[in-house]
């Protein structure tokens, strides 16, 4: 009985010393480095709003520090330091005081610094003016520029950088006859070369003496904007609508990454593939419609493509019709619509 029990003690002690052993062997892999990203450029109070926010997000997984600089009279920043866990997010939050301020249009700075990165962050308030709102529900920044077509000392250019899901309101101490527009833009990779196509807005809208004017800068169902989720190879170059006469070339490289990559816009056919090659080889990737997405030839349509182990069946496409602008969350936002704008 007693040899029985040594040589189960023995073997329980090889069974540990296994464990240990491979637990030891184990070799976690390296977190990947914090990266601050910023949901928008601009927050806009327009006449009455009194709290905005500027939502910092870590897309890599170490601990991401932040701090805000700022030194506007009537803002205040409620968390102006703090940090942001891997892959989370934070809102930073923002509120003004218009407390004995006159008519006007009132505009500041504040700063905000990672350790990945710095951005400056426009603040734009109005006390009693008139608002004309341009609203971008589209997937990256527009570039808007504004003027009335009878100049007066205070209805000058307004030129402004717009966020995606985002708008912009210009204030006026009198409400001018007409405004003119012009408004641009296109993917960017990460050198600021452009990618696909530039959507492009241009024309003049007579107010009529009504307040409050929203417009949306909507993009027509004759493009669509496309993003890359590759968890696979890098990826290198892209075609887009491949083998038409509006393919595109992308020589740009795809990494690895759990991370939609945006790209840009390009014309939507009922044929339009998209095909990528393994970087520095003949092999290839094919995604193409009614396979692996579905255009749903709509407004400012989206498609997600994804590389799961070169396997290229799962589907995915988004899409913003006329029905999402009069759900709850933007009709808070915004307000109604009064016209829209379409590429």
């Amino acid at each position: 009985m007693k040899k029985n029990f040594i040589i189960v003690a023995a073997g329980l002690v090889m069974l540990f010393s296994i464990v240990l052993t491979s637990v030891s062997c184990y070799k976690r892999l390296a977190e990947t480095e914090a990266f601050a990203v910023i949901d928008k450029f601009a927050v806009n109070f327009g006449n009455d709003r009194i709290f905005n926010e500027v939502t910092l997000s870590n897309t890599g997984e170490k601990l991401l520090n932040y701090q805000v600089d700022e030194q506007i009279d009537w803002l205040e920043i409620s968390n102006p330091t703090g940090s942001v866990t891997g892959r989370s997010e934070v809102e930073i939050i923002c509120k003004v005081n218009r407390s004995g301020l006159y008519q006007n249009n009132y505009t500041g700075k504040f700063y905000l610094f990672t350790g990945t990165g710095n951005f400056t962050i426009d603040v734009f308030m109005m006390v009693d003016m008139h608002l004309v709102t341009f609203i971008n529900p589209v997937f990256s920044t527009i570039r808007l520029q504004i003027d009335t077509i009878f100049p007066s000392p205070d209805t000058n250019l307004f030129l402004i950088n717009v966020g995606k899901n985002d708008s912009a309101q210009f204030g006026f101490f009198t409400l001018p006859e007409s405004i003119t527009y012009l408004a641009k833009t296109s993917g960017r990779y990460t050198d600021s070369t452009q990618l696909g196509l530039e959507m492009k807005w241009e024309g003049q809208k007579f107010l009529n003496g009504q307040e409050n004017i929203r417009l949306f800068l909507d993009i027509s169902k004759a493009y669509f904007h496309l993003s890359i989720i590759n968890n696979n190879q890098v990826l290198n170059p892209i075609y887009v609508n491949a083998g038409t006469s509006f393919e595109f070339l992308e020589n740009i490289f795809v990494y690895q990454s759990s991370n939609a990559l945006p790209v840009g816009y390009y014309h939507a056919l009922q044929n339009t593939l998209i095909r990528a090659y393994v970087a520095g080889s003949s092999s290839t990737i094919t995604w193409s419609n009614g396979g692996q997405f579905t255009l749903p030839f709509t407004i400012n349509q989206s498609v997600i493509i994804d590389t799961y182990s070169n396997d290229t069946t799962k589907k995915k496409s988004y899409r913003v019709n006329y029905e999402n602008v009069w759900e709850p969350v933007i009709s808070r936002n915004y307000g109604n619509v009064t016209e829209i704008f379409s590429k």
